[in-house]
């Protein structure tokens, strides 16, 4: 399985509509640039070995731009107007340009807090519930691969154990980035438009921040998606917990 997933279970009852409570916490850290988002890496990177650029794929934007160039240059005379198709394979290698200088200057992830810190909290609730498991619930632990590339871990997990988690009865509540900033909640997801979480969850947490020890957490709308909008997008109710 390419995305790496690790799942933890805890199984108490037999009956498959028990409510179920999923952590998640994803254990991939983030490759520098723009380049090893989504649509980028889908083209750069092989589907066997996908943290492993293609040496092909370069070869390919080259011979089909050479390829472009020779062909208007010998109908030129025939289509003049047609030069301006030039500037298809010009723009594609000026963003290839781009990307290359964007990942040259950004700076590396801060892996200790994404994700380092979700998979720490992720174990010290393990290890809790271990000691005190839940009476009225099963609780289900999942480290997502694939996460900064676009979701693929949890995507993933929920075609394979779909079948066994009934979105009326699983909650995903999904921890990122929580070992620095201010800790919040989200609402949704701008992926580029808002993707609204499920409002039960998000609603126990409004409620919840209202008390003591939780009243400077607030509610936010982040940027991109993850993995609980992306357990959004297949039906099930979700929640994160993020530091900005």
């Amino acid at each position: 399985d390419i995305s790496s997933n690790l799942i933890a279970r805890m199984p108490r009852f037999a009956d498959e509509e028990v409510p179920r409570i999923l952590f998640v916490a994803h254990g991939d850290v983030a490759r520098r640039g723009l380049i090893h988002t989504a649509v980028p890496r889908r083209f750069f990177q092989g589907a066997h070995r996908p943290l492993t650029v293609h040496p092909l794929r370069m070869l390919q934007v080259m011979a089909w731009t050479m390829a472009c160039a020779a062909a208007l240059r010998l109908f030129d005379k025939f289509l003049y107007e047609l030069d301006l198709i030039l500037l298809v394979p010009l723009g594609f290698c000026l963003i290839l340009l781009l990307l290359s200088l964007d990942w040259m200057r950004a700076r590396p992830a801060a892996g200790a807090n994404d994700n380092g810190s979700g998979l720490a909290v992720l174990a010290a609730l393990a290890e809790s519930f271990a000691d005190d498991p839940p009476r009225n619930a099963e609780v289900c632990f999942l480290v997502t691969g694939s996460r900064e590339a676009d979701c693929g871990g949890i995507d993933g997990f929920i075609a394979t154990f779909g079948r066994r988690l009934t979105p009326e009865a699983t909650y995903v509540i999904n921890l990122d980035d929580v070992g620095a900033g201010r800790v919040c909640f989200a609402t949704g997801e701008y992926i580029p438009d808002l993707l609204p979480y499920d409002p039960l969850l998000p609603g126990i947490a409004s409620l919840l921040t209202r008390q003591g020890p939780f009243r400077r957490i607030d509610a936010v709308q982040l940027i991109g998606l993850g993995d609980a909008g992306m357990a959004t997008r297949r039906g099930y109710r979700a929640l994160t917990i993020k530091g900005l």
